[in-house]
């Protein structure tokens, strides 16, 4: 029943034209209001779309329009110091995608660009990706116009994109981004265990990157960003080469003893091994590959080389065998090609004839060296006794 008057007439109650609500006076936030809820004023973000619901009065309402800029001016990036949620909001502008943001995101970044020098959408949308990374923010594609940003106090790929993060085989099929995927390494010669220290070592990757070797496939998986990939590939591709070849020789003896020159090559050797690892460089002799000749140029071996070539190293006990053979008097040597050439051609120059006149060394293997100066004197005199017989 409506309610009296102040003069005791009865006022009939207002047409009810939109599910209860009395017309013209609509509460905001419900279909045919202007509040900013789920009527029909505009949404931020969300495009074009038709308003329904009654017009209010004055006259129907504006179709709301995209809120993705087109303006190079609105690319303009100068955040010296600014709240992360600022910049995020501009990433939402300029690419016109939603971003998921962990309710704990927090944190003053600054991305600033040069100010004499517009930038393009993507440009603009990259630039952002790029400086939120090295600030330890990373905007991930959670799903075709929705993005996620996490901060890189955890792995990154723990929460990826809705269909799974891709793993990559293939370097040309890696993204022209700095964002952080999966790939597969495959090594040819290399161990995957040695090729992940080396990888290690030699890219400084973040706390959360990952070298997992796989023995059983030879591959390495890398978790990290596509330029420090790009980076260990290059390395791969010099480093995963073709093992140096292996060859051995046998060196026969004229004047000393096989034994001796086992003896003293070793000792060269391990010299050799304990300058290296001493970090002295070892001195090279003249003539090996690494030596600097009489002009001070370095000599190397085999010309331009290759993969199988060994240049600028001393042999030493580690990459070559050297054994004596008594029965045959005999050395073998085992290693890089070089390094055997190197070794034979010192163990002639050991092999060269005495300058000392009349002087004999010979080790005594079976009989003791009494015994034998008594033999060798009797057959001394024997033969004295023989030629003066003739004479």
């Amino acid at each position: 029943m409506a309610p009296p008057t102040g003069n005791g007439a009865v006022v009939p109650p207002p047409a009810n034209n939109n599910n209860g609500n009395p017309g013209g006076t609509r509460r905001p936030g419900r279909p045919g209001g202007g509040g900013p809820g789920r009527g029909n004023a505009p949404f931020p973000n969300r495009g074009n779309f038709t308003p329904g619901g009654n017009p209010p009065p004055g006259g129907p309402v504006a179709t709301p329009q995209s809120t993705v800029s087109d303006d190079p001016d609105d690319f303009f990036l100068a955040f010296p110091g600014s709240p992360i949620e600022e910049v995020i909001d501009k990433y939402q502008l300029i690419s016109g995608h939603h971003v998921i943001r962990d309710p704990g995101l927090t944190g003053t970044v600054v991305v600033v660009q040069n100010p004499n020098v517009k930038m393009t959408r993507d440009e603009a949308v990259d630039f952002i990706k790029a400086s939120l990374l090295l600030q330890n923010f990373s905007i991930q594609e959670y799903k075709p116009g929705v993005d996620k940003i996490i901060a890189l106090t955890r792995p990154p790929l723990l929460e990826g994109p809705l269909e799974g993060a891709p793993i990559y085989m293939s370097a040309k099929d890696l993204p022209n981004t700095d964002q952080v995927v999966n790939y597969l390494i495959r090594l040819d010669f290399l161990s995957a265990a040695d090729a992940a220290q080396v990888f290690a070592a030699a890219v400084s990757s973040h706390t959360w990157g990952k070298y997992v070797a796989v023995p059983s496939a030879n591959t390495i998986l890398v978790q990290d960003t596509v330029p420090n990939i790009r980076t260990l590939i290059r390395i791969k591709d010099q480093v995963d080469v073709e093992p140096v070849k292996q060859v051995h020789e046998f060196v026969e003896l004229e004047r000393a003893s096989a034994e001796d020159i086992q003896t003293l090559m070793e000792g060269i050797l391990q010299a050799q091994t304990q300058a290296s690892t001493g970090g002295g460089g070892g001195g090279r002799p003249p003539g090996f590959p690494g030596a600097a000749n009489a002009g001070g140029q370095p000599v190397v071996a085999g010309g331009a080389g290759g993969p199988n070539t060994v240049s600028g190293v001393m042999p030493d006990g580690k990459s070559v065998i050297v054994k004596a053979d008594p029965r045959t008097n005999r050395i073998f040597i085992n290693g890089p090609k070089v390094h055997v050439d190197y070794l034979k051609r010192l163990v002639k120059e050991f092999d060269q004839p005495s300058r000392v006149k009349n002087l004999l060394t010979q080790q005594l293997r079976y009989i003791p060296v009494d015994d034998f100066l008594d033999i060798a004197g009797q057959s001394l005199q024997a033969r004295g006794a023989g030629e003066a017989g003739q004479a």
